[in-house]
């Protein structure tokens, strides 16, 4: 379903008019994708507090941030500052009193800072607020959300639920457009996004997400943990951008007024899923302190909202990635490290060449990227070698490989790691930063990772330097911490690890047969693998003649081994 919606420039603005759509879980203005970029936004007023700034200080921070959106608690009646969000470049999802909003929605549906109107802040933790019966707050939503839409049909209409909605619930409330979601699952934001998405069509974003900078363990500010899970909380969620709009990141500045004293910054609050300490210290959320001063995590924010808009399209990386199958250059110095989270050097540990045992699951791990697909996705395959094995921090791999811990096993060693994980051969999908992006990155949609697994969900990776043949990447692990691997396309001269030639026409096909010729003789294993990682089809042939009449058409990945030497190629059928 496609609701179009029409907003009137006015004010300071030339007249015309933009044409914004809801097209199932995207939004769009004029015919492009509006990717939620955004922040939560209050300016550390309230219950006494007066922090003295205005949104004539934020906007030039918000703009440098790079933030494309704001989300806020309160109607902006101020014209002036309207017209300044505008102005920048900012639009506003816009709070609404539940019990007011017709006269402020008459008054402002034509101002183009507003992107969306939005009732409630997790008041559904509040059935005392409606007399003691929650299904009233969802009928009296339905009713304002379909007024509104009366008013204006010209805006979508969402609400900041706390958590994953029921289907149930929205179905109560079928004029909610899209549906926001306060979500603080420690780093594990995106198993909301995949939640909803399983039952529910339903645009969504994530209303509420984040890390505060007090560490309540240590009892002391702590603004490079902030800055860690700032970092995996956005990539995650923005890996997930075909089902999900985007986030308003939990917040812009502190908020002194919420513990204590209301002009002294006080620690305080309650325990919560929050990394890393499990506790929400109210007056630290702030990516700025409220004097404005800039906290690890604004740098950040910059960052991943700077390099986002990435597709897979990045003509330069994309073909470098595709230029032949990768493996980790375990023969050099240093093909693996870790450091700090906040450092860009291994500067804790740096393996030395061939350092993990040659029968350990990474050494014949093999990544192989492909820019495009009939799907219109970028996907990696990775096969992982004979042994059918991989190697990474045994939490990271059970929770992507075996959440019903199933196939769980006690740890290989006092870190924590697993040597030898069987896992079968697999895909992920990925996107890359822009073309010129100020830092190179690919990221994963699920459970993508390269040689050593660190990370829970998807992973981003940054790339620190790369030659001809070889790339040297950064991600940062659930625990925190900085990983780092050496990657080549380099065929290692042991014969066991050496790559067989492979010809496989015609490619694409929209014929019944495929002929597969290989530099070495021999009787082929051919293995048929789909872009989710499902194997299709596993045969052995003693010709060069391969029968796919009775496969769909689509993107494959196929993998042949001669003699026990093993080659990855692409196969369409159209």
């Amino acid at each position: 379903m496609r609701l179009f919606l029409f907003i009137i420039f006015f004010s300071t603005f030339q007249l015309f008019s933009q044409v914004v759509t809801v097209e199932e879980r995207k939004i769009f203005l004029d015919g492009e994708e509006y990717r939620i970029n955004g922040i939560c936004y209050a300016r550390g007023e309230g219950n006494g507090e007066t922090s003295g700034f205005s949104y004539v200080d934020d906007i030039p921070l918000l703009v440098e941030a790079n933030v494309n959106t704001i989300r806020t608690y309160s109607m902006i009646t101020n014209v002036a500052e309207l017209n300044a969000f505008a102005e920048a470049g900012i639009k506003i999802i816009m709070h609404l009193n539940e019990n007011s909003y017709t006269w402020y929605v008459n008054q402002y549906k034509d101002h183009p800072a507003i992107l969306m109107w939005e009732f409630g802040n997790e008041f559904n933790y509040h059935p005392e607020w409606f007399g003691g019966n929650i299904d009233n707050w969802y009928s009296l939503l339905e009713t304002a959300a379909a007024n509104v839409k009366t008013i204006d049909p010209n805006h979508p209409v969402s609400t900041g639920n706390g958590e994953v909605p029921s289907l149930d619930v929205i179905n109560s409330c079928p004029s909610v457009d899209v549906w926001g979601m306060n979500i603080y699952r420690f780093l594990n934001t995106t198993s909301a996004i995949t939640d909803l998405a399983s039952y529910s069509d339903k645009a969504m974003y994530i209303s509420e997400s984040g890390a505060d900078s007090f560490n309540n363990n240590q009892q002391s500010e702590n603004q490079s943990q902030q800055a860690l899970a700032t970092e995996q909380i956005l990539n995650s969620v923005l890996s997930y951008s075909d089902l999900c709009a985007g986030i308003t990141l939990f917040e812009f500045c502190d908020e002194w007024w919420k513990a204590g004293d209301p002009n002294s910054h006080d620690p305080g609050g309650f325990p919560i899923s929050v990394a890393y300490d499990n506790f929400a210290n109210e007056e630290y959320w702030g990516i700025v302190n409220r004097d404005r001063t800039k906290k690890e995590s604004f740098y950040v924010v910059k960052e991943i909202y700077g390099n986002q808009g990435g597709n897979g399209t990045n003509e330069d990386l994309i073909t470098f990635l595709e230029s032949g199958t990768w493996r980790l250059q375990t023969e050099v110095d240093g093909y693996r490290g870790v450091g700090p989270g906040g450092s860009f050097s291994a500067e804790w540990w740096n393996s030395t060449a061939n350092e993990d045992n040659t029968s350990y699951g990474l050494y014949d791990d093999r990544f192989n990227f492909y820019g495009t697909s009939i799907s219109g996705q970028s996907i990696m395959e990775v096969d992982t070698g004979s042994d059918g094995s991989i190697m990474g921090k045994k939490p990271e791999i059970d929770a992507a490989f075996d959440p019903g811990n199933n196939n769980s096993y006690p740890a290989d060693n006092e870190f924590n790691e697993y040597y030898n994980y069987p896992k079968s051969d697999y895909s992920d999908s990925f996107v890359l930063s822009d073309e010129g992006a100020s830092t190179e990155t690919i990221t994963f949609s699920s459970n993508g990772g390269l040689g050593f697994y660190t990370a829970l969900n998807n992973q981003q990776y940054q790339v620190l330097e790369r030659t001809e043949t070889s790339m040297y990447l950064r991600n940062v692990g659930s625990e925190g911490n900085s990983w780092y691997g050496k990657f080549t396309t380099d065929v290692l001269s042991n014969p066991n690890f050496d790559q067989l030639q492979l010809r496989i026409y015609p490619n694409p096909t929209n014929s019944g047969i495929v002929t597969i010729q290989s530099s070495i003789s021999g009787e082929k294993h051919i293995k048929l693998f789909d872009i989710n990682g499902r194997l299709v089809l596993n045969k052995k042939l003693n010709s060069d003649y391969l029968n796919i009449g009775f496969i769909e058409s689509g993107m494959y990945f196929v993998q042949v081994t001669v003699e026990g030497k093993i080659s990855n190629s692409k196969l369409i059928i159209k």
